[in-house]
């Protein structure tokens, strides 16, 4: 969106700046965005605080829909922080890079934590080549009897995470 990230979300949780003062248009209709903000080098702290807490009911009533995007959950304790206030999450995974070990990781913690998992979203998928529409991916999938069975779950499960 190419948005200054100079005022944000953590200046807001240290009180430096009113959220309106923080919230920017991001230049699509009905979508504002409150950037990150000062570097801090306690973020989990601030995540985890009261402030938070009370910021995201405030926008609650101000706005229809908030998302939160975080860190990946499995490298710092932010993002199950956000979870747990959280209505919903939605699970972002990087084709081809992100190991099914890892995101089976991340959904038991979810779990765990209480947090209600909508789903995941695949992003960076490969556009071009054999495997680049779904079809190649899914030809492929089947024919090498790799399609969720218990046996194919033996052998790594699916090729498209492993």
């Amino acid at each position: 969106f190419d948005i200054e990230r100079a005022r944000g979300l953590s200046d807001v949780l240290v009180g430096e700046v009113p959220p309106e003062g923080a919230i920017v248009a991001s230049g699509v209709d009905k979508l504002s965005v409150l950037p990150c903000g000062t570097r801090v080098t306690n973020p989990a702290d601030l995540i985890g605080s009261k402030a938070f807490r009370t910021l995201i009911e405030q926008l609650a009533t101000r706005y229809e829909c908030i998302v939160v995007d975080t860190p990946p959950v499995l490298a710092v304790a932010d993002p199950m922080l956000v979870s747990e206030m959280a209505d919903g999450v939605l699970l972002v995974a990087e084709a081809n890079r992100t190991s099914r070990f890892a995101l089976q990781r991340v959904v038991e913690n979810l779990r765990r934590g209480g947090a209600p998992l909508l789903g995941i979203v695949l992003n960076l998928m490969p556009t071009g080549g054999i495997y680049g529409r779904y079809g190649g991916y899914y030809y492929r999938h089947y024919v090498d009897g790799d399609h969720g069975d218990a046996d194919g779950a033996r052998r790594g499960g699916s090729k498209l995470f492993g």
